[in-house]
């Protein structure tokens, strides 16, 4: 077992090509990309990921997400793969990090299975006491024609100034959604770059000049996808997310042929919402699993 920090340059490597392999089917990660993925993860968090090797391969790989444990003393799992037959290697991983998320004042883990590694589910996690809390769930859309918003609402795109409003309304929006989503300056500043290359539109939905709710779309993989779809809180409650879900289906038109989006299935009133709007539910994206550390 070692940290990234304690990894040569064949080792990093080594993880590099075991990491490209697992994501290989991935929706959204191209694997030519996970060099640049990798090589910013390690460099912003080492410690935190780790990795066991045997006879010059990989075997176990696990890293965490640190940020939230001062906010909400939550750790986050976003990697966990290991080769077949090495879950053991894997679960001494993931206890290590976990002591070392205690010992940094988390007190609650939660571990993201995607499709490619949900065996993990029945053979590892509830051996760690974890257990399952919801899913997350693809769904998509045939677009049609446009369709008029009622008065006074109207789209905006999210220009160099209205990048940190943008933010700070997506963060307020997710502060007590279940899966915990947030949304740094950074990530905004770099995905407001795509949407200069016409590869993502960061939107609102304003009325009467104010902004109401934001969305992103992207282009992964040949597929349009919607994401940081939010109603400004102040606002809830009021019938607006199907005038947004709307208003995103006019600006995705001249994009894509379809719709795809992401929803935790736990958020009764999103899934309620995207069902209304003939969003049909395509495959499980991912399970989640969390236990009291």
């Amino acid at each position: 077992m070692k940290s990234a920090i304690e990894w040569d340059q064949s080792e990093k490597q080594q993880v590099v090509e075991f990491l490209r392999e697992v994501f290989r089917e991935h929706a959204f990660i191209d694997p030519d990309s996970i060099e640049d993925i990798f090589y910013q993860s390690v460099y912003l968090d080492g410690e935190t990921y780790l990795a066991s090797f045997r006879d010059g391969q990989t075997i176990a790989v696990a890293a965490m997400i640190v940020e939230a444990i001062e906010r909400d003393q939550i750790v986050y799992f976003n990697t966990c793969y290991c080769a077949e037959g090495e879950e053991d290697s894997l679960k001494r991983l993931i206890v290590a990090l976990e002591q070392m998320a205690i010992d940094w004042g988390a007190k609650l883990s939660k571990v993201g299975l995607r499709a490619e590694n949900r065996i993990l589910g029945d053979r590892l996690l509830p051996i760690l006491a974890y257990r399952p809390t919801y899913r997350i769930v693809q769904m998509g859309k045939a677009l049609q024609e446009k369709r008029s918003l009622p008065p006074g609402f109207h789209d905006g795109i999210v220009a160099v100034k209205s990048l940190e409003q943008y933010v700070a309304l997506h963060n307020r929006a997710f502060r007590n959604s279940p899966n915990g989503s947030e949304m740094s300056l950074g990530e905004a500043q770099e995905l407001f770059e795509r949407q200069e290359k016409g590869e993502t539109r960061l939107g609102f939905l304003i009325q009467d000049k104010e902004a109401v709710g934001t969305y992103l779309l992207s282009m992964e993989k040949d597929m349009l996808w919607s994401d940081a779809i939010t109603i400004n809180p102040s606002h809830q409650r009021k019938g607006l997310g199907k005038i947004l879900v709307r208003n995103i289906e006019n600006q995705a038109i001249s994009m894509a042929d379809s719709l795809h989006l992401l929803v935790v299935d736990a958020n009764e009133p999103a899934f309620r919402l995207y069902q209304g709007t003939g969003f049909l539910e395509e495959k499980v994206y991912s399970e989640w699993f969390e236990k009291n550390l």
